[in-house]
C-alpha cells in the first residue's frame, strides 16, 4: 500500500485541532463547573466537552494509524513490543505524574473542605492500581456491579462489587476516556502487527486477540460515549482513504464549500439529538476532518505562530487529564467568594499553567527519553 506522508501544514492543521480540542474541555467542564454561559450548557447547546472527546477519538484513529504505517516503512523490524513501548511512553509518562497531580489536588481539597468532596469512594489504593491497570469501567467489572440485578442480595456479589468495581480516580473524571482509548490502542496495534502481518496464528495469539478486544467490542455501540470505538475507527478510515488518494482532486474552493456543508449537517443533526456522541453527527464530522486535512496541506504560518501551536499541543494531554480536579479545588474553595465568570477565568488559566509545567516535563522531555531507554533494552533483550 501506498505510504501517506502528511505535510507539514497538514501536520500543523491536526496540532491546531488537538489544542483547541483540549482547550474545548477544559471551557466545557469550567462554564458547568462556575454555572455561567447557561445557553453553551444542556438543555439549550449539547456538552462542548463531549463534542471535543469526540474529536479526540476521530484524531487519535487517524493519526495512530499513520503512525503505524510510517514506523514500519522507516523500520524494517518493527514489531508489536516496539509499538507497545511508543504507547507506553506516550500513554503512562504523562500519565502517571497526573495520578500523583490529583492526589495532590484532592488531598488540599480533603483537607480545606472535607464536607463537601463527593469523591470519597474513587479516592483510595484500590482505584489508583485500577486506574494505573487501565481499569475504568471495564466491561466485565460493569456488568457484574451494575446489570446482575438478580445477584444482588448475595453476599459474594456484594463483595465483588465493592472490591472489584473500578472508576476514575478521585476526582479526575476524565480519566475514564484514557483506559477506552488505551486498550483500543492496544487492540489496534496487536491486530496489524500481530494478526495481519503474520500468517499461521496460535491459539495464543487468537486468546489475547480477543482478551484485548474485551473493551473496543464493548464500546463500539455502547459505554459511556455510545460508540467511542466507532468514532475512532472513522479515524481509521480517514486514513485509508489518504493512504488510497494520497489527495483529493478537487478545487480548494470545492474543498471549503463540502465542509461548509457538511458542518452546516453536523449542526442541523446536532440541534436535534443534542449529543456530542451521536454516529451520524461523528460521521459528519469525520467528512470535514477528511476534507480539511488535505485543504490545510498547503497551508504556511510564522515560525512564531508554528512554536505557539506545537507548544500547545503538546501539553494538550495533560491539561485534559489534570483540569477537572483544579477546577474542583478552586470551586469547593472560592465559588462563595469570587464572581463565576473570575473563577471561571481564573480555574482556565490556571489549569492551562500547571498542565504547561507538568507537559513540559513530562510530555515533551521524558516520553523521547523513556521511550528510547525502553526500546534499546527492548533491543538488548532480542539480541540474546
Amino acid at each position: 500500500m501506498k505510504n501517506y506522508k502528511l505535510t507539514e501544514g497538514s501536520s500543523l492543521y491536526l496540532d491546531l485541532l488537538r489544542s483547541i480540542s483540549a482547550q474545548l474541555v477544559v471551557v466545557g467542564h469550567g462554564i458547568s463547573f462556575c454555572n455561567i454561559f447557561i445557553y453553551l450548557q444542556k438543555p439549550h447547546f449539547p456538552w462542548i466537552q463531549n463534542i471535543a472527546v469526540l474529536i479526540f477519538f476521530l484524531l487519535s484513529g487517524f493519526l495512530i494509524s499513520y503512525s503505524i504505517t510510517n514506523r514500519l516503512a522507516r523500520e524494517e523490524n518493527y514489531s508489536f513490543g516496539l509499538y507497545f513501548i511508543d504507547r507506553f511512553s506516550r500513554i503512562y509518562t504523562a500519565f502517571l505524574p497526573a495520578i500523583l497531580l490529583v492526589f495532590i489536588v484532592d488531598s488540599i481539597c480533603i483537607a480545606i473542605a472535607p464536607e463537601q468532596y463527593e469523591f470519597t469512594e474513587a479516592f483510595n489504593l484500590k482505584t489508583v492500581i485500577g486506574n494505573i491497570f487501565m481499569l475504568q469501567d471495564y466491561p466485565v467489572f460493569k456488568f457484574m456491579s451494575g446489570n446482575v440485578a438478580i445477584l444482588q442480595d448475595f453476599s459474594f456479589y456484594k463483595a465483588f462489587e465493592s472490591n472489584f468495581s473500578i472508576t476514575s480516580f478521585g476526582s479526575a473524571r476524565p480519566f475514564w476516556t484514557l483506559a477506552i482509548e488505551w486498550w483500543i490502542y492496544i487492540w489496534f496495534g496487536y491486530f496489524i502487527l500481530k494478526i495481519m502481518r503474520y500468517k499461521g496464528l496460535s491459539a495464543i495469539n487468537i486468546f489475547i486477540f480477543l482478551f484485548l478486544s474485551i473493551v473496543p467490542g464493548y464500546n463500539i455501540i455502547a459505554g459511556r460515549g455510545h460508540g467511542l470505538t466507532t468514532f475512532w475507527l472513522f479515524g481509521v478510515l480517514i486514513f485509508l482513504l489518504f493512504q488510497k488518494r494520497q489527495r483529493i482532486n478537487v478545487s480548494n474552493y470545492h474543498k471549503a464549500f463540502i465542509i461548509i456543508f457538511l458542518l452546516i449537517l453536523a449542526c442541523i443533526r446536532i440541534s436535534i439529538v443534542m449529543n456530542g456522541f451521536d454516529p451520524i453527527f461523528a460521521f459528519l464530522i469525520a467528512g470535514c476532518l477528511f476534507i480539511s486535512i488535505d485543504l490545510f496541506s498547503g497551508i504556511e504560518v510564522s515560525k512564531t505562530a508554528t512554536k505557539i501551536i506545537r507548544f500547545s499541543a503538546n501539553y494538550s494531554y495533560t491539561l485534559y487529564l489534570i483540569h477537572y480536579s483544579i477546577y474542583i479545588l478552586l470551586v469547593k474553595i472560592f465559588s462563595d467568594d469570587i464572581d463565576p465568570y473570575i473563577l471561571f477565568s481564573f480555574g482556565f488559566m490556571a489549569s492551562n499553567l500547571i498542565a504547561a509545567i507538568v507537559g513540559y516535563f513530562t510530555e515533551m522531555k521524558a516520553t523521547k527519553l523513556i521511550r528510547n531507554k525502553l526500546r534499546t533494552y527492548y533491543s538488548r533483550l532480542h539480541a540474546f
